[in-house]
C-alpha cells in the first residue's frame, strides 16, 4: 500500500493542484538537483493576476532558481503601486538570461500622455537623454522640453537593463496614433507646433515601442 502511494505520487501529473512537467526531478536525487529548476528556464512566466505578485515571485526563489529565469512577462490592470515593476534589484550575473516584458495599462494610445510615457521612460527611468532627438529635430523645441525635464525625475523610477516597458495595446494602429498626435496626445500637440514637426519620425518611435519596448 505504501509502495503504491509512493509510486502513484512520482507519477501523477498533478501534485498539490500544479501540473508537474518536470518528471525527470522524481527518478533519483541526481536528476532531481540536476532538473529542479529547468522549467524556469525553458518555460516563458506570465503574471496577469496582480503586478504585486511579481515581488513575492522572486523573493519565493532560491539563488539557483533566480539564475535559471528566463522570459517573464508581466500583463495586469492591477496590484500597480508606486515602485512596482522594477527588477533592478537583481544583478545581471545573477540572472544572465533573464528577460522581462512589461505590458503597463497606464500606457495606452489614447490616454493623452502615451508620448509623454515615451520619454519618461528612456530620460528618467533609462537616463537616456539623447531620446529627445528622436521626437524633434529643432534645437528650440528640444530646449525647452529639456529644461522642463531637467536632469532627473524622482517619481520615474531606474529600471534595470533586462526590462523592457510596452504600450498597453499589443498591436500598433498607426492612423490612430496620427490621429491622437494632432488632436489628444499632449506631447505630440506641442511637438506639431515646432517649425521642424516630423510626424514620420514619431511614427517610427511609436512602432519601434510597440515592437521591441523601451
Amino acid at each position: 500500500m505504501r509502495e503504491a502511494s509512493r509510486n502513484a505520487t512520482l507519477n501523477s501529473e498533478v501534485v498539490s493542484k500544479f501540473v508537474v512537467a518536470n518528471q525527470l526531478q522524481f527518478v533519483n536525487r541526481q536528476l532531481h538537483r540536476e532538473t529542479r529548476a529547468l522549467g524556469l528556464r525553458y518555460n516563458d512566466i506570465w503574471i496577469v493576476d496582480t503586478a504585486l505578485h511579481q515581488e513575492s515571485f522572486y523573493r519565493s526563489l532560491n539563488a539557483r532558481q533566480v539564475y535559471q529565469l528566463g522570459n517573464i512577462t508581466i500583463r495586469t490592470e492591477h496590484g500597480w503601486v508606486k515602485g512596482s515593476g522594477s527588477w533592478i534589484i537583481i544583478r545581471k550575473e545573477e540572472c544572465p538570461r533573464l528577460s522581462i516584458r512589461f505590458y503597463s495599462p497606464q500606457v495606452r494610445l489614447n490616454n493623452g500622455k502615451f508620448l509623454t510615457h515615451a520619454w519618461m521612460i528612456q530620460h528618467c527611468s533609462r537616463g537616456n537623454t539623447a531620446f529627445l532627438q528622436r521626437l524633434s529635430s529643432d534645437p528650440d523645441t528640444q530646449h525647452r522640453m529639456a529644461v522642463s525635464m531637467g536632469p532627473t525625475n524622482p517619481c520615474w523610477k531606474k529600471i534595470s537593463p533586462f526590462e523592457k516597458w510596452f504600450p498597453w495595446e499589443e498591436t500598433f494602429d498607426e492612423a490612430a496614433f496620427r490621429a491622437v498626435c494632432l488632436t489628444t496626445d499632449r506631447l505630440g500637440l506641442m511637438l506639431s507646433k515646432s517649425p521642424e514637426f516630423d510626424m514620420e519620425a514619431l511614427v517610427a518611435v511609436a512602432r519601434d515601442w510597440y515592437k521591441n519596448g523601451f
